[in-house]
């Protein structure tokens, strides 16, 4: 997995930073500035919380989710690819689908590819260190999660 240069806490100082001096002005963008820019969710509220927002620049938190890294990205104007990278995340390939052929799969079956598919992310994050192995609720998945350690 390719590494970033800069952890997340920095780049989210740098793009502040870039942000205010591109307005005209000798200083850094606020935080609150950048959050408040972020769409609306359909519910109301804004997509990700400006806690969230703060404790990642006041920790430089690693562990985020996919919306996470989708708002950072939008509140930075930079792409997800670069937000995950400086997480330390696997980049995004784009949507993954299964042949054709799989929607012959029952549900059961259906349920330990999923299983398969999160244990060979949980192993990844694991071999980052960035959190431990999650517990799969299914026999299936348990059972996939066997074959992929």
């Amino acid at each position: 997995m390719a590494q970033s240069s800069e952890t997340l806490k920095q780049l989210l100082e740098r793009r502040l930073g870039e942000l205010g001096t591109r307005r005209g002005r000798g200083e850094k963008l606020s935080l609150r500035e950048a959050w408040l820019k972020l769409p609306e969710k359909p519910g109301g509220g804004k997509v990700i919380s400006y806690e969230t927002a703060r404790r990642i620049r006041e920790d430089g938190h690693q562990n985020i989710s996919d919306e996470t890294a989708d708002a950072i990205a939008l509140m930075l104007k930079v792409k997800v690819d670069e937000v995950l990278l400086a997480a330390g995340q696997r980049k995004r390939l784009g949507r993954f689908e299964l042949p054709r052929r799989a929607d012959r799969l029952t549900e059961r079956e259906r349920e330990l590819v999923l299983g398969l598919v999160d244990a060979i992310l949980d192993a990844a994050e694991g071999q980052r260190g960035s959190a431990p192995l999650r517990q799969t609720s299914t026999p299936m998945q348990r059972k996939a999660a066997r074959y992929t350690r």
